[in-house]
């Protein structure tokens, strides 16, 4: 199929709990985003595990790192690059550099939605969805170490300057693998 994968990890469940250890220990948020970042790359080593020796053996921790993975021709698996950026911005980052033709992000969510069905009352997902109109529906508040919800601020400024196709889906390996074929799944991000 001639697709070259760059997954990168998310902190979940353990960065969330580390997050929240540390600021009760009254880390700052940078700290705290280190903590994240390392979450994440325990969540890699842990999926570079599962796919070796079919990937780049290390995890990268810069994005001339993941570049120079890449030119190797090796499909690659990093966390978080550097505090103040979510896995969500670092994958945008990345695809913008790598002029990729599509962002996936695989995530807990199965597209966008005209309202957070989490929280109750009448909300229809999209097919597709601009980068404009996605920013009225996230919520701008607080940036803080292991809250990014669907998309944050930054990594939502990337897809839109690179003008990136970013596709929001259930992250289940059938789902994946069906988009990677072209089927239609979860919301198209659109930049305007």
């Amino acid at each position: 199929m001639g697709i070259q994968f760059i997954v990168i990890t998310g902190g979940g469940i353990l960065a969330r709990e580390y997050i929240s250890a540390g600021r009760a220990l009254e880390m700052d948020e940078s700290a705290l985003d280190q903590v994240g970042i390392e979450a994440t790359r325990m969540n890699a080593r842990l999926f570079l595990a599962a796919l070796y020796p079919d990937v780049y053996p290390l995890i990268p921790t810069t994005l001339d790192e993941v570049i120079a993975a890449v030119e190797l021709r090796k499909h690659v698996v990093c966390g978080g690059l550097q505090p103040g950026h979510s896995t969500n911005a670092v994958a945008a980052l990345i695809a913008e550099r790598m002029r990729a033709d599509l962002l996936l992000n695989a995530t807990d969510v199965d597209g966008v939605y005209t309202r957070d069905p989490k929280k109750g009352g009448e909300s229809q997902k999209l097919a597709v969805i601009t980068t404009s109109q996605l920013r009225k529906l996230l919520d701008e508040g607080k940036m803080i170490a292991g809250s990014y919800e669907l998309l944050d601020l930054v990594a939502l400024k990337i897809i839109e300057r690179a003008r990136l196709p970013t596709r929001i889906i259930k992250n289940e390996p059938e789902i994946i693998w069906e988009v990677l074929k072209g089927k239609q799944h979860g919301t198209l991000i659109m930049a305007d």
